[in-house]
């Protein structure tokens, strides 16, 4: 297992998966909890291509049972111990409970002073106060922590039952069918931990005032929590962070209890993974590897000036994924752009025009497919296009390719006879000479100007549709996850 020594001797273990290149996500799990708490969330980003990484508390779970040090000052100062370890930059704390007030204090303190942090996401997290206080009137009374040290400390197995098997997951609420394996999971964390730790921690969580934190924080978080949390009470806490946070986006979940990552992590995951879709655009140049849709990768960059930069950086990101691309597209996600499905779709048609068509579409970018995107969503329906331009059809009745080549070189130059020519490589003698042998309907279709417009849309459906057809006969790939507006 994998430990690192802090400077007052505190043996902290943490797990680390996943490329050592990609994004780092860092975890931090709640009182009396460890990091195998995040089992869910871990596995789920580890799919997305994401490096996952979380430590246990000191005190908690597999770091060693110091004696001392169980504040939120030295919390955040072995996170910091852990990050420096592993040298991680960019990366995004989530914090759940206590660990959301453990986020807070390192991102605040640490990892926004050294550069190291690109975002945060706080989950039912205990900032900014979680004592009732008068200038906290929404907090928790001084009685409830005290009663919660005084159940701990007369029996702890019997305490952590109960809170497990109760307000925790919401399985007191009436109509709620309570999990045993999660109730059994959540218990065998914390019998694992220090029962010093555990109580001395209850003063940690509830009375640190972190609103300082808080405010001195500027890059973005995401801060998530349920109405129906029984253990942090929101408006004390999802409420006021987003009030006191310079750069915050909330979310409050209906119903949902304070271990919804666990209870509702099917809603959450995609949630928190739609929040960091923008990471990539914090990293100057890297590539992330999101998951597949309908047959295609799909990738996160950041911008950048030289296309070919770009496509080299995603082949060389898709052969760690075992993939060989066939065609690449592109598009830009603005940051204000909240449905990036739509800029997925949009990048996957690109991509799938230039695997189609690659002599005819030469920018890899959505924004420059023009015609071809519109045509790429018409309806693949040949009666309906050979009722609407029967010259089309006659083209392709014919033995000879050669008579449709010199139609669509010539519409393609619009008309324009040295251009036409020039693509067909050929004398404007024989390009004449063609013209004028043609099927009686392609030459009265030239000749009417809707009809030759009509020709060149039908022409191209055509080919597009072919191509397809083509392309359809490639084994797919497999479907993945992929992040959710």
């Amino acid at each position: 297992m994998a430990f690192v020594t802090t400077e007052d001797g505190a043996e902290i273990y943490y797990k680390d998966w996943g490329n050592p290149e990609a994004q780092p996500i860092v975890f931090h799990h709640g009182w009396p909890l460890s990091s195998d708490d995040w089992d869910a969330q871990m596995l789920y980003f580890l799919g997305k291509g994401f490096r996952v990484i979380a430590s246990d508390r000191r005190g908690h779970g597999r770091s060693s049972q110091i004696g001392t040090g169980h504040d939120m000052d030295h919390y955040a100062s072995d996170v910091s111990a852990v990050v420096e370890h592993l040298d991680l930059r960019n990366a995004v704390h989530i914090g759940h409970s206590t660990g959301g007030g453990q986020v807070a204090r390192y991102v605040a303190q640490h990892g926004e002073p050294q550069g190291r942090v690109a975002k945060a996401v706080l989950v039912a997290a205990v900032p900014p106060l979680m004592l009732q206080r008068d200038d906290n009137p929404e907090g928790t009374p001084l009685s409830v922590f005290d009663g919660f040290r005084e159940a701990l400390a007369a029996n702890r197995a019997e305490f952590f039952e109960a809170v497990a098997s109760g307000p925790f997951y919401g399985f007191n609420r009436e109509g709620v069918t309570a999990s045993q394996p999660v109730i059994d999971n959540w218990w065998r964390q914390g019998m694992t931990g220090s029962a010093v730790a555990h109580y001395e921690g209850i003063k940690a969580f509830s009375e640190t005032d972190q609103e300082a934190d808080l405010r001195a924080i500027t890059v973005p978080v995401l801060v998530l929590q349920g109405d129906d949390d029984q253990v942090v009470p929101y408006k004390a806490a999802a409420i006021r962070q987003h009030e006191m946070l310079a750069n915050s986006t909330l979310k409050i979940y209906e119903g949902y209890p304070h271990g919804m990552l666990t209870t509702h992590a099917d809603v959450i995951n995609p949630d928190i993974l739609a929040f960091g879709r923008h990471l990539a655009l914090t990293l100057h140049g890297a590539v992330h590897f999101v998951g597949i849709r309908g047959g295609a990768a799909v990738f996160l960059a950041a911008p950048v000036r030289d296309i070919d930069d770009l496509t080299d950086a995603v082949t060389r990101e898709a052969a760690v994924h075992g993939l060989v691309p066939r065609g690449l597209g592109m598009t830009v996600c603005a940051a204000i752009e909240t449905a990036v499905d739509d800029a997925v779709e949009r990048a996957i048609a690109s991509a799938r025009l230039r695997a189609t068509l690659p002599d005819q579409v030469v920018s890899v970018r959505a924004e420059d497919l023009g015609g071809w995107a519109l045509l790429h969503t018409v309806p693949r329906s040949r009666p309906l296009l050979h009722q609407a331009c029967p010259a089309a059809f006659d083209l392709l009745a014919l033995d000879d390719p050669t008579p449709r080549e010199t139609v669509e070189a010539y519409l393609d130059a619009a008309g324009r006879v040295p251009v036409a020519c020039e693509r067909l490589h050929i004398h404007r003698t024989t390009l004449y000479y063609r013209l004028e042998h043609l099927p009686e309907s392609v030459r009265a279709a030239l000749a009417d100007g809707l009809q030759r417009s009509t020709l060149h849309l039908a022409l191209k459906l055509l080919r597009l549709w072919e191509e397809e057809a083509v392309e359809a006969s490639v084994v797919p790939l497999r479907e993945e996850g992929l992040l959710r507006a």
